[in-house]
Protein backbone atom coordinates (compact mmCIF):
# COMPACT_ATOMS: atom_id res chain seq x y z
CA UNK A 1 0.00 0.00 0.00
CA UNK A 2 1.51 3.36 -1.05
CA UNK A 3 1.48 6.52 0.98
CA UNK A 4 0.87 10.09 -0.09
CA UNK A 5 3.87 12.37 -0.29
CA UNK A 6 4.18 14.76 2.61
CA UNK A 7 6.53 17.70 2.85
CA UNK A 8 9.95 17.19 4.36
CA UNK A 9 10.98 19.99 6.68
CA UNK A 10 14.68 20.58 6.15
CA UNK A 11 17.26 21.54 8.75
CA UNK A 12 16.62 25.24 8.20
CA UNK A 13 12.88 24.81 8.60
CA UNK A 14 11.87 25.44 5.00
CA UNK A 15 9.50 23.15 3.13
CA UNK A 16 11.14 20.89 0.55
CA UNK A 17 7.92 19.92 -1.26
CA UNK A 18 7.30 21.85 -4.46
CA UNK A 19 3.70 22.68 -5.26
CA UNK A 20 2.46 22.55 -1.66
CA UNK A 21 -0.25 25.08 -1.09
CA UNK A 22 -2.44 26.35 1.71
CA UNK A 23 -5.40 26.02 1.56
CA UNK A 24 -6.14 23.03 -0.67
CA UNK A 25 -8.18 25.11 -3.11
CA UNK A 26 -7.21 28.10 -5.19
CA UNK A 27 -8.31 31.43 -3.89
CA UNK A 28 -7.40 34.39 -1.82
CA UNK A 29 -5.93 33.93 1.64
CA UNK A 30 -6.51 36.71 4.16
CA UNK A 31 -4.08 37.33 6.99
CA UNK A 32 -5.47 39.62 9.70
CA UNK A 33 -2.55 40.37 12.01
CA UNK A 34 -2.32 43.33 14.41
CA UNK A 35 1.50 43.33 14.49
CA UNK A 36 2.40 44.67 11.04
CA UNK A 37 5.98 43.30 11.02
CA UNK A 38 4.77 39.85 12.06
CA UNK A 39 1.98 40.05 9.48
CA UNK A 40 4.53 40.70 6.73
CA UNK A 41 6.65 37.75 7.90
CA UNK A 42 3.59 35.50 8.00
CA UNK A 43 2.54 36.67 4.55
CA UNK A 44 6.03 35.92 3.15
CA UNK A 45 5.97 32.43 4.70
CA UNK A 46 2.52 31.77 3.22
CA UNK A 47 3.55 32.98 -0.23
CA UNK A 48 6.57 30.63 -0.05
CA UNK A 49 4.29 27.58 0.37
CA UNK A 50 1.27 28.92 -1.55
CA UNK A 51 2.78 29.42 -4.98
CA UNK A 52 -0.51 28.81 -6.72
CA UNK A 53 -2.71 30.85 -4.42
CA UNK A 54 -4.28 33.74 -6.30
CA UNK A 55 -3.17 36.19 -3.63
CA UNK A 56 -2.38 36.57 0.03
CA UNK A 57 -4.02 39.72 1.43
CA UNK A 58 -2.64 41.26 4.61
CA UNK A 59 -4.61 43.56 6.89
CA UNK A 60 -3.78 44.78 10.39
CA UNK A 61 -7.08 45.98 11.82
CA UNK A 62 -10.41 44.40 12.66
CA UNK A 63 -12.54 47.02 10.91
CA UNK A 64 -10.56 46.51 7.69
CA UNK A 65 -11.09 42.73 7.91
CA UNK A 66 -14.83 43.18 8.29
CA UNK A 67 -14.93 45.58 5.34
CA UNK A 68 -12.87 43.21 3.17
CA UNK A 69 -15.03 40.19 4.03
CA UNK A 70 -18.26 42.15 3.52
CA UNK A 71 -17.12 43.17 0.03
CA UNK A 72 -16.08 39.61 -0.84
CA UNK A 73 -18.91 37.67 0.84
CA UNK A 74 -20.29 36.43 -2.49
CA UNK A 75 -16.89 34.80 -3.12
CA UNK A 76 -15.28 34.48 0.31
CA UNK A 77 -11.55 33.99 0.73
CA UNK A 78 -10.31 30.40 0.75
CA UNK A 79 -9.17 30.87 4.36
CA UNK A 80 -8.60 33.51 7.05
CA UNK A 81 -5.71 33.59 9.51
CA UNK A 82 -7.11 35.79 12.27
CA UNK A 83 -5.16 37.43 15.10
CA UNK A 84 -6.95 37.23 18.42
CA UNK A 85 -5.95 40.78 19.40
CA UNK A 86 -6.65 42.98 16.38
CA UNK A 87 -7.09 46.72 16.94
CA UNK A 88 -10.55 48.26 16.38
CA UNK A 89 -12.35 44.89 16.49
CA UNK A 90 -11.11 41.81 18.37
CA UNK A 91 -10.59 38.53 16.56
CA UNK A 92 -13.22 36.65 18.58
CA UNK A 93 -15.87 39.21 17.63
CA UNK A 94 -14.90 38.92 13.97
CA UNK A 95 -15.11 35.14 14.25
CA UNK A 96 -18.59 35.39 15.80
CA UNK A 97 -19.70 37.74 12.99
CA UNK A 98 -18.28 35.37 10.31
CA UNK A 99 -20.11 32.34 11.72
CA UNK A 100 -23.39 34.28 11.80
CA UNK A 101 -23.11 35.19 8.10
CA UNK A 102 -24.47 32.38 5.93
CA UNK A 103 -22.19 33.46 3.05
CA UNK A 104 -19.00 33.33 5.15
CA UNK A 105 -19.61 30.64 7.75
CA UNK A 106 -17.97 27.76 5.83
CA UNK A 107 -14.72 29.70 5.36
CA UNK A 108 -11.87 28.10 7.36
CA UNK A 109 -10.63 30.38 10.15
CA UNK A 110 -7.33 29.79 11.91
CA UNK A 111 -7.03 31.84 15.10
CA UNK A 112 -3.56 33.19 15.94
CA UNK A 113 -2.39 34.27 19.38
CA UNK A 114 0.83 35.06 21.22
CA UNK A 115 -0.22 32.64 23.97
CA UNK A 116 -2.20 29.46 24.49
CA UNK A 117 -4.63 30.72 27.15
CA UNK A 118 -7.06 27.81 27.62
CA UNK A 119 -10.07 30.08 28.21
CA UNK A 120 -9.49 32.06 25.01
CA UNK A 121 -8.76 28.87 23.09
CA UNK A 122 -11.99 27.28 24.33
CA UNK A 123 -13.94 30.42 23.42
CA UNK A 124 -12.45 30.45 19.91
CA UNK A 125 -13.53 26.86 19.33
CA UNK A 126 -16.99 27.54 20.79
CA UNK A 127 -17.38 30.34 18.26
CA UNK A 128 -16.39 28.05 15.38
CA UNK A 129 -12.63 28.41 14.86
CA UNK A 130 -11.22 25.64 12.70
CA UNK A 131 -7.82 25.83 14.34
CA UNK A 132 -5.93 27.77 17.03
CA UNK A 133 -2.18 28.38 16.73
CA UNK A 134 0.38 30.13 18.91
CA UNK A 135 2.45 32.59 16.88
CA UNK A 136 6.16 31.80 16.95
CA UNK A 137 8.46 34.78 16.52
CA UNK A 138 11.59 32.94 15.39
CA UNK A 139 11.59 33.09 11.56
CA UNK A 140 12.69 29.46 11.17
CA UNK A 141 9.93 28.22 13.45
CA UNK A 142 7.39 30.42 11.67
CA UNK A 143 8.42 29.01 8.28
CA UNK A 144 8.25 25.46 9.65
CA UNK A 145 4.82 25.99 11.23
CA UNK A 146 3.38 27.53 8.07
CA UNK A 147 4.71 24.57 6.05
CA UNK A 148 3.12 22.15 8.53
CA UNK A 149 -0.14 24.10 8.42
CA UNK A 150 -0.08 23.93 4.62
CA UNK A 151 0.56 20.18 4.74
CA UNK A 152 -2.38 19.69 7.09
CA UNK A 153 -4.84 21.71 4.99
CA UNK A 154 -3.55 20.12 1.78
CA UNK A 155 -3.20 16.46 2.77
CA UNK A 156 -5.29 15.81 5.89
CA UNK A 157 -8.24 18.19 6.27
CA UNK A 158 -11.50 17.52 4.49
CA UNK A 159 -13.47 20.72 3.80
CA UNK A 160 -17.13 21.00 4.77
CA UNK A 161 -19.73 19.86 2.28
CA UNK A 162 -21.79 22.92 1.39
Amino acid sequence: MGSAAVPYIGAVGLPKTIGLRFPPTRGRLVVAEGDKAYGRALREALVAVSADADEVVLTSDGAAVKKLLTRSAAEPPAALLLDLWLPRWPGLEILRWIREDVRLRAMPVVMLSVGADPILRARAYELGANSFAVKPYAPRILARNVALMAAYWRHVNLPPVC
